[in-house]
């Protein structure tokens, strides 16, 4: 299997905190490139041109980062990340989906804020995500017990969006007033997965 990603993707880090997690990184190839450019080693598997994109051997493509990490999940050794049933499926899925609409509100204040011209800025639509993340950070803070419990997908995803807010700089402070959340963060920051994928600046090959 062929992962194509981008380092400084929160979505494509989802993935591969999940191939370190599942010791897989030996059975899936990644390819990093730069999404922007529309290259056309992505467009040529993925019209979208969005990252993550998993081709499979069969040259089958999985798109959208929850949907791959569950097809990893499942067909990769390792540990289970995302239970298979029960109410401990329905916690991971629901944290999850918290996690995943705040990244979305994170994404669009970079996009707002950094890549559409300063006279189109819109400050009333930035001031809308904010809120948006704040009231799922105060959200994730009441939930920081259950998060140090074990990490699993759920806590995958809020380590990606945790880490945009952080690389983005889309929320400076966000750990003003949520000790509990902000502690779990800094704890989680040495394990392997976590470590191993820190965002950065584009490679060679994102130009």
């Amino acid at each position: 299997m062929k992962l194509l990603a981008s380092t400084t993707s929160p979505f494509a880090r989802k993935v591969t905190m999940m191939l370190h997690e599942k010791h897989g990184l030996d059975r899936v190839q990644v390819e990093y490139l730069d999404p922007w450019q529309v290259p056309e080693a992505l467009v040529a598997r993925n019209p979208l041109s969005k990252v993550p994109t998993l081709v499979l051997d069969d040259h089958r493509i999985i798109i959208d980062s929850d949907l791959i990490c569950e097809y990893l999940d499942s067909h990769l050794p390792g540990p289970c990340m995302i239970p298979e049933s029960g109410d401990a499926y329905w916690h991971v899925r629901a944290i999850e989906a918290l996690a995943k609409g705040m990244l979305e509100a994170s994404v669009a204040v970079f996009l707002e804020t950094q890549r559409r011209p300063e006279a189109l800025r819109w400050a009333d639509w930035v001031e809308f995500q904010r809120d948006t993340i704040n009231r799922t950070l105060d959200v994730l803070e009441e939930q920081a017990q259950s998060l140090a419990a074990g990490f699993d997908y759920a806590a995958i995803c809020v380590v990606a969006t945790l880490g945009h807010l952080d690389f983005r700089q889309t929320l400076p402070g966000w750990r003003e007033g949520r000790p509990h959340l902000a502690a779990w963060y800094e704890g989680v920051q040495l394990r392997p997965s976590v470590a191993a994928t820190m965002p950065g600046e584009v490679t060679p090959a994102e130009g």
